[in-house]
């Protein structure tokens, strides 16, 4: 029992940690379809929009601005739910695994067979993890919208690209 509360609130701790909503995560992009900046949303101005990437704020001006991809690509939400599902697999299989008996009776033969170990919990954990995570994110990032916003270096269409990415703003003194 206190093993499956203890996996519990590990996997319950891991949820609450990720719930936490912040700004809408950009990419940037040229003419030539090349990603030139990317980051959390911070501001937008008439001309620019302003960035967090890593603990640098940056600027980007809306002339030089092609396209805006909205979120993460479809390889890092795969790589995320393959990560976060295989390691808690993985603690479950550890946490749940038994000491083998080696007896020689019936019964410690059948308890060896049906029973495993920790560590084979541990792998059984990593590689289920992995594949069912491979699939949630394959399902989660090809069905998920991810709007791009056309500007192609145009200060009208910057205007029009400003109203759609209001919605993603963070909030600011409980306004958006």
């Amino acid at each position: 029992m206190k093993k499956i509360i203890i996996t519990a609130t590990i996997l319950l701790a891991s949820y609450v940690s990720t719930a936490q909503k912040s700004s809408a995560f950009v990419r940037v992009f040229d003419n030539k379809n090349s990603k030139f900046q990317k980051g959390h949303l911070l501001t937008i101005t008439d001309s620019s929009m302003v960035l967090l990437n890593g603990k640098d704020t940056v600027e980007v001006a809306a002339k030089t601005i092609g396209s805006i991809k909205m979120r993460r690509s479809f390889g890092h939400t795969v790589a995320l739910t393959t990560g976060i599902s295989a390691a808690s697999l993985a603690l479950i299989g550890a946490f749940t695994g038994e000491k083998k008996t080696n007896g020689t009776s019936i019964d410690a033969i059948l308890s060896d067979l049906f029973t495993y170990t920790p560590a084979e919990g541990v792998t059984a954990g990593l590689i289920g993890g992995s594949a069912i995570g491979l699939v949630t994110g394959s399902i989660i990032a090809g069905t998920r919208k991810k709007p791009t916003l056309i500007v192609n270096n145009s200060l009208e269409k910057w205007q029009q690209a400003k109203q759609l990415l209001k919605p993603y703003l963070p909030l600011q003194n409980g306004t958006n």
